[in-house]
């Protein structure tokens, strides 16, 4: 009887796990400094097949309200989901530094924003999860889904 409620517990923990967890899997290891330096159009935008890709950077700024209405049409554009779209909800960028001290803006959710805001302090490292979409003329459309504070030692 009382392996019962053990057993219980321990689905709900797994589901939940399953349910708030990100699929690292589905990421592939990339740099930023390589996404910087790819070919950029002189005018207009040349828009990929989206690619998941995870790299580390230093958050140099938190989350201000910026310009996201082309990444969605851009989303759109790639065949996304219109669940998809409104998902991502994005709405404000972050500001990074790369490997190499470059300062690059990506795009995240207003829920991102805030989690960062808390869990994450100005020149400290974050592993990054995002989508990258498309490059223009001031450098590439990226689009963060998730991150991870790396631990100070």
């Amino acid at each position: 009887m009382r392996l019962f409620p053990t057993l219980v517990m321990l689905c709900a923990f797994l589901a939940c796990a399953a349910a708030y967890g990100s699929d690292d899997t589905q990421y592939e290891q990339g740099s930023l400094d390589e996404l910087l330096h790819l070919p950029k159009p002189e005018t207009g935008v040349d828009v990929f097949t989206p690619h998941k890709l995870h790299f580390r950077a230093v958050l140099t700024e938190y989350g201000q309200e910026c310009y996201t209405d082309f990444l969605k049409k851009v989303m759109i554009l790639v065949n996304a989901s219109r669940e998809a779209v409104e998902d991502a909800a994005a709405s404000e960028c972050i500001t990074v530094a790369s490997e190499r001290g470059s300062a690059v803006p990506l795009f995240i959710d207003e829920r991102g924003a805030q989690r960062l805001r808390k869990e994450v302090k100005l020149g400290q490292e974050i592993d990054i999860f995002c989508e990258f979409l498309y490059v223009e003329p001031t450098g590439p459309g990226i689009l963060v889904h998730d991150f991870r504070p790396v631990k100070e030692h």
